[in-house]
């Protein structure tokens, strides 16, 4: 608990620091979406660890509801946590690691090879310290993404990425032309 209370600590620090329009730890804690998401994480992860049967669950869900995030109750996310927006966004069973901010509409989840037929290794990311993940990212598969790396807008990643590094998104091709 007390464990919980630090980390949630650490990511309302980091939501004021880092916000301009937030003023105050009191207005952040009342009226932050980007705090009751991150609130609501902490606590389906600490139902979980007490081993309650279906209250993760029930908690997880009221982030889908009210926020349209999904973030596994599994997983720890070290403090300092950020979440910017975050509609859209799905956080499977990765490893996250100390001030890592996301954005909207961002990935983070297990590839399926046994889908695809692929020889590669099933697995989730492990995201490392002060990494940038912008809106649109898809970070798949038992990868590492080094720490106080960026991922840029609709970065499809793939492959392990060496710390301090900068990932851009896919460059947008012309694939067939359009008959009137």
């Amino acid at each position: 608990m007390r464990l919980m209370y630090e980390d949630l600590w650490k990511d309302l620090k980091a939501l004021i620091d880092r916000d301009p329009s937030t003023l105050d730890f009191f207005r952040a804690m009342l009226f932050k979406r980007e705090f009751h998401m991150i609130l609501i994480y902490r606590l389906s992860h600490l139902f979980f660890n007490w081993k309650l049967p279906l209250v993760p669950t029930l908690i997880q869900r009221m982030n889908i509801i009210f926020f349209g995030i999904e973030i596994s109750y599994k997983i720890h996310i070290a403090g300092g946590f950020r979440i910017n927006h975050g509609l859209g966004t799905v956080i499977g069973d990765a490893t996250i690691a100390r001030d890592v901010i996301i954005f909207q509409n961002v990935t983070i989840g297990a590839n399926y090879p046994e889908l695809t037929e692929s020889k590669k290794i099933k697995g989730y990311p492990i995201i490392e310290q002060k990494v940038i993940i912008f809106p649109g990212a898809k970070i798949i598969g038992p990868i590492t993404i080094g720490s106080n790396s960026v991922i840029g807008a609709n970065a499809v990643v793939t492959s392990n990425i060496l710390p301090n590094s900068i990932v851009s998104g896919p460059r947008s091709v012309v694939i067939g032309l359009r008959s009137h």
